[in-house]
């Protein structure tokens, strides 16, 4: 049950959050516990995000069989581009570092096919960090985690890749005891 409303909350979050930033957001509409980390959101894009190129938008890799939506992509205030995901809990639990290091590696593989995806992943230089943003649920300001090792993307493909073993192993499992 817990894991069910943490997974709720977070998707309402998500949503007003992406209404917020598309300023489409109906106040009315919100909730009073998904209200206080909009306005955790709210402050952070205002003291930390400098420009936003892209909102809830979708990242995959056709080399790899995956996929995720990435929630913000733009300028910091530090200057640099970046990445960030929003957690209405705490990073650490879901391995955001892991998570947004496969988000960069999809999004930069997507770019060869997306000129103007390559263009705001290139817009500042080179390197676009990766940000988990957390938000808190009394309204203060929410507090990012900076990700820079360079090993994160690796260590998302083995996890990947023994996904898609075990699910290979389970499909070739019932293939054999299916009656012909």
């Amino acid at each position: 049950r817990r894991l069910v409303a943490a997974r709720d909350r977070g998707s309402r979050v998500h949503h007003a959050l992406h209404f917020l930033i598309e300023d489409d957001l109906d106040n009315d509409s919100i909730d009073e516990e998904t209200r206080g980390y909009l306005e955790s959101g709210r402050k952070y894009l205002d003291a930390y995000v400098a420009e936003i190129f892209r909102a809830e938008f979708r990242v995959w890799s056709t080399s790899f069989g995956c996929a995720g939506t990435l929630d913000l992509l733009g300028v910091h205030a530090d200057g640099g581009v970046f990445i960030g995901d929003w957690k209405s809990g705490n990073p650490e639990d879901v391995s955001a570092d892991l998570q947004l290091a496969a988000y960069l590696g999809f999004a930069l593989e997507m770019s060869a096919t997306d000129p103007q995806l390559g263009a705001q992943l290139r817009a500042r230089g080179p390197v676009v960090k990766r940000r988990s943003i957390r938000l808190y649920r009394d309204g203060r300001i929410a507090r990012e985690t900076l990700y820079t090792n360079a090993r994160d993307y690796g260590k998302f493909l083995g996890a990947l890749a023994l996904v898609h073993d075990q699910a290979r192993r389970n499909a070739a499992a019932y293939c054999m005891e299916a009656p012909a």
